[in-house]
């Protein structure tokens, strides 16, 4: 089948991006379903729990566009590996219990918490472009489809992750709900640190500022040989113009002599008008001579 070779020939670094989008969906599934009740019982109020989901998807929005629009110049693999610490250091900041409205407002924008449990942060334009970068063209189709697919089977699993810790925190160990919902940050704080691993274990085949820069280079090297060539192409052709000048100047000066010397002959051979004249007047002598002789005769 294509897809099990596609699978077969895939490269280390996308089987990591695929840990990779498992644990995050996972997690962002898992906030899906405990972030809003965990804000709701520390005692912040509806109003503000709103204007809390609304402030992080913008500021997630906005740091997004921002690491994704510089992803070449600060690399893939340092902007993905900042983003997995901080969605651990996100977590830690929420289990660690603190009540701080503006504390826990940043986390979840810096943090990369998901309120809604879709795709969020940088991570998902990065790694689909380092996929495309690292799988030829005939297996993309299947090495985004098991991409994609990872991704929606672990949010589900998140989400079904959160209810089931929560029932068994509740009702086997006897926490309240404040105190469930925080411990499972726990689980918010493990599958940050899988992501964190799984890409801190890429190759630099993931950065395209090295490969970038040495296209522009091979590119430039390239573009200078073409133009010495073209610049010894068109002295080649200018001293050629001269030769061929050259040549028409010859073969005009050829064709004047070639035309002046048959005239030139025609008129050393033509006689005077003196020496015709002359050549008359000696046959009119003769003439006259012959004729006395006949005469005397």
């Amino acid at each position: 089948m294509q897809l099990i070779e596609s699978i077969k020939q895939s490269s280390w670094d996308i089987r990591l991006l695929w840990i990779s989008v498992f644990a995050r969906m996972m997690s962002f599934g898992l906030t899906n379903q405990i972030l809003t009740l965990y804000l709701k019982e520390i005692g912040i109020v509806e109003s503000k729990i709103g204007l809390f989901m609304t402030l992080t998807l913008v500021g997630d929005t906005v740091i997004s566009m921002f690491l994704t629009w510089n992803a070449n110049n600060i690399g893939n693999r340092r902007i993905m590996s900042i983003g997995s610490l901080l969605m651990v250091l996100s977590g830690l900041t929420f289990f660690s219990g603190t009540e701080n409205y503006y504390i826990l407002l940043l986390s979840a924008i810096f943090g990369v918490i998901s309120p809604s449990g879709d795709e969020t942060g940088p991570f998902k334009s990065i790694e689909e472009s380092v996929i495309a970068k690292l799988t030829p063209l005939h297996f993309r189709h299947e090495i985004y489809a098991v991409h994609w697919m990872l991704g929606a089977l672990a949010n589900a699993l998140g989400s079904l992750l959160a209810g089931y810790s929560i029932d068994i925190l509740k009702n086997h160990y006897k926490f309240n709900n404040q105190s469930a919902y925080r411990i499972s940050f726990v689980i918010y704080i493990s599958l940050s640190l899988i992501k964190f691993i799984s890409i801190i274990f890429l190759s630099s085949d993931c950065d395209t500022n090295q490969t970038t820069n040495s296209n522009i280079n091979n590119g430039t090297n390239t573009i200078s040989h073409r133009s010495s060539r073209l610049s010894l192409d068109e002295s080649s052709v200018s001293s050629s113009s001269i030769k061929i000048t050259n040549n028409n100047n010859a073969n005009n000066n050829n064709n004047n002599i070639l035309e002046s010397e048959p005239f030139v002959s025609k008129l050393q051979n033509k006689p005077s008008f003196a020496s015709t004249s002359t050549a008359l007047e000696s046959s009119d002598t003769v003439g006259d001579d012959s004729v006395t002789s006949y005469g005397s005769s």
